[in-house]
């Protein structure tokens, strides 16, 4: 029986993102590298940037996050730090408003509330990959602090409004919402943050 490396085909996809999901559990997204995911799967590395072109392709992938974040922020943070809150409350509520994004989006959460495996691999997500392209971005004191408080709000206020359904804020019309919320969001990522 031959060994060695699988060859490309139908069912490589299905085996490397196993091996990624079983990488990622085991060891967080940081510390799994692309050549130890490809090992577990015996494949070419070459395979795993052909089916999903980066290791942050493939996390996205394994956790079936439906949009690419590196594009989102870069939309958003093209025009600089003023006015970034609007911006991104306007284009993270409206992923979850959109037919193509927000129904993937609603089942990821859902399934991060009985799944610690996808808990951790969204949480380390979110921390990895958003979070440390927003805090280069504002540049600011506390900035990690600072993103995290904006990325909460902002699930928080998707959860309440899109998998909770709480009225009157999941039938609040989304220019209002952001006009509401975006104020809270621009201060938490610039503004003075109080120490008691």
């Amino acid at each position: 029986m031959a060994r060695g490396r699988r060859p490309g085909g139908a069912d490589t996809r299905k085996v490397v993102l196993d091996a990624a999901r079983r990488r990622f559990a085991e060891v967080g997204y940081a510390r799994a590298s692309l050549r130890s995911i490809a090992a577990e799967a015996a494949v070419d590395p070459s395979l795993v940037v052909h089916y999903f072109g980066s290791k942050e392709g493939l996390f996205r992938a394994v956790i079936e996050w439906p949009f690419d974040p590196a594009v989102f922020l870069d939309q958003l943070t093209a025009a600089g730090p003023d006015g970034l809150g609007r911006r991104l409350a306007a284009g993270f509520l409206g992923m979850w408003e959109s037919a193509d994004t927000g129904p993937r989006l609603q089942a990821v959460f859902r399934a991060a509330v009985t799944d610690a495996d996808v808990t951790a691999l969204i949480r380390e997500f979110l921390t990895e990959v958003l979070a440390e392209r927003l805090i280069m971005v504002i540049g600011r004191e506390r900035a990690e602090q600072r993103v995290e408080l904006a990325l909460g709000t902002l699930l928080g206020i998707a959860v309440v409004r899109h998998i909770l359904r709480v009225e009157p804020l999941a039938g609040l019309p989304l220019d209002e919402l952001v006009d509401q919320i975006a104020p809270a969001v621009q201060q938490q990522l610039g503004g003075a943050l109080t120490v008691d």
